[in-house]
């Protein structure tokens, strides 16, 4: 007797996204958490840090990922193939270097313990912010620290500052720690984008669509209650220290024409090959890659991008 077995596609799984804690990150967990990102279709993975996001983006972990433009330029130099897909935020003050009680001063960190998260957006301020004090990032002991354990690691003395990001500057900062310096200092060099598997762009242009319109749904939904809430929760905040926190940064809509688009993409190029130069400089990549095929989307995607 002939066996007669029904066959069919395998469902496509989830879209795995990866992005810290983060408040240019919340909108994609909103939109999760209001379904705009179907379950069946997409998984918001958590990352403890700028490493472990790019390290799982690198390694195919990964479908897409929140990642600063330094971290898109190494991931592309170690061989994986990100495209741009959103512009999330640009810091302007959330991201800083803070330091104990007697450190008032970048000059004063000379020969003292410094904690970050090693190969993460945080070791590019901290060399940026020792630069504009005539320092080298030898001169300081460099402690490898996940982002929230700054403040028990800087109140127990195991360090002596920290380069870190909000919501953790705020936490610091509310716990007595002086800032030293911020990535107000150093304009645009510090931007959040959404980036894809290049591979997986091309194969499913629709989910990358649909994340383009949930972003956009979430982030008209920024000021209500209860994405406030929501998102002051998942940051560790009060409403009133959120509200002060996103001076800091300017966080993004998703662009509703390709002309806003292309603006941003320009300016994106340009940031990167300036970033990129200054990662090759300081011997933190061991080649240059081209920039402008970071920016380029599959064929057909831009119709499905700015539909009505």
């Amino acid at each position: 007797m002939a066996l007669i077995v029904a066959c069919g596609a395998e469902p496509l799984p989830p879209m795995r996204v990866g992005a810290v804690l983060w408040p240019g990150n919340e909108s994609l967990f909103f939109a999760a958490s209001r379904g705009w990102l179907a379950p069946r279709d997409f998984r918001m993975v958590e990352a403890s840090g700028g490493s472990e996001t790019i390290r799982a983006f690198r390694n195919g972990t990964l479908d897409a990922a929140s990642l600063t433009l330094d971290e898109v330029v190494r991931a592309a130099q170690d061989g994986a193939d990100p495209v741009l897909l959103l512009l999330l935020d640009e810091s302007h003050g959330a991201d800083a270097v803070l330091a104990r009680s007697g450190l008032a001063s970048l000059a004063d960190l000379r020969g003292q313990r410094v904690g970050l998260q090693i190969n993460s957006v945080s070791a590019y301020l901290l060399r940026r912010a020792l630069e504009s004090a005539g320092l080298r990032t030898d001169d300081v002991q460099i402690v490898n620290v996940a982002p929230e354990l700054h403040q028990s690691y800087l109140e127990r003395g195991e360090v002596d500052a920290v380069a870190t990001y909000e919501p953790f500057r705020s936490q610091l900062l509310g716990a007595g720690a002086t800032e030293l310096f911020n990535s107000k200092a150093i304009p645009g060099e510090i931007a959040d984008v959404l980036v894809v598997q290049r591979d997986y762009l091309e194969a499913h242009p629709q989910r990358a669509a649909d994340i383009h319109h949930a972003w956009r749904e979430a982030r008209l939904q920024a000021t209500t209650a209860e994405s406030v809430a929501g998102t002051s929760a998942r940051l560790g905040l009060s409403p009133a220290a959120f509200a002060t926190m996103l001076n800091g940064l300017t966080i993004y809509d998703a662009p509703d024409t390709e002309a806003v688009w292309q603006a941003q993409r320009e300016r994106l190029m340009a940031d990167m090959r300036a970033i990129q130069a200054r990662l090759a400089e300081a011997g933190l990549i061991s080649k240059r890659v081209p920039i402008e095929p970071l920016v380029q989307w599959p064929d057909g995607l831009a119709p499905r991008i700015w539909r009505p």
